[in-house]
């Protein structure tokens, strides 16, 4: 059974709920595919008694060539998955980050130690965000409440985005995350989404590795 407030282990078991992983492997050919030029995602919420994912939204589809989605959320999730496609970020983007804050700030998130969010972008990097301090998240999405741009301004210090390779936008996202004082955590998951390693930042200032599914 997948226990939500046990983040390794969310992540590890995300490989046994069917639906979700259906789900996910959907979003993956959109992102894989050349041709999609439009972002496309879902949103989900969790049955607190089985564990599993009871309910997933149908797919919201953003404008071609616009970096952007609307899941038109009106009632409590637990968490929301999409896609970048070529060119935009092979990791989560400030506006990604700061999407959490705007979730929980407009009361619907449903249970922040419980929420995620599913990254699959076209250049085959799968990612996920999950809230490991709530108390310094709360603060963090307080802090920016109403201006949720900073993280923009933020993020232009740290080598992010298309041109970078993937191990320095790993890099760049922890430390935006730690520095920032967020309490998020970034994990990396395979392009099948049933293998998930928890990242973060050693005393070298090195991106560390902890696999969850051993």
């Amino acid at each position: 059974m997948l226990n939500p407030n046990n983040d390794c282990d969310h992540a590890r078991n995300m490989q046994f709920d069917k639906n979700l992983i259906a789900q996910l492997l959907m979003l993956r050919a959109h992102a894989d595919d050349p041709n999609k030029r439009t972002e496309k995602g879902f949103t989900y919420n969790i049955n607190y008694t089985t564990g599993l994912y009871s309910s997933m939204s149908s797919a919201f589809e953003g404008l071609p060539n616009a970096p952007f989605i609307d899941f038109n959320i009106s009632s409590p999730i637990d968490g929301l998955a999409h896609t970048h496609y070529s060119g935009l970020f092979p990791i989560f983007s400030p506006a990604d980050i700061t999407a959490m804050a705007a979730i929980y700030n407009t009361g619907y998130m449903s249970k922040p130690t419980a929420f995620s969010s599913i990254l699959l972008t076209n250049a085959g990097t799968t990612y996920m965000l999950k809230i490991e301090n709530v108390d310094m998240f709360k603060n963090w999405a307080s802090s920016i409440k109403g201006n949720y741009n900073i993280l923009n301004d933020i993020a232009s210090l740290y080598p992010l985005g298309a041109q970078y390779s993937i191990s320095t936008n790993e890099k760049s996202i922890n430390q935006l995350l730690q520095q920032n004082k967020t309490g998020l955590r970034l994990y990396r998951g395979n392009k099948d989404a049933n293998d998930w390693y928890r990242l973060g930042l050693d005393k070298n200032n090195n991106v560390s590795i902890d696999p969850c599914n051993k």
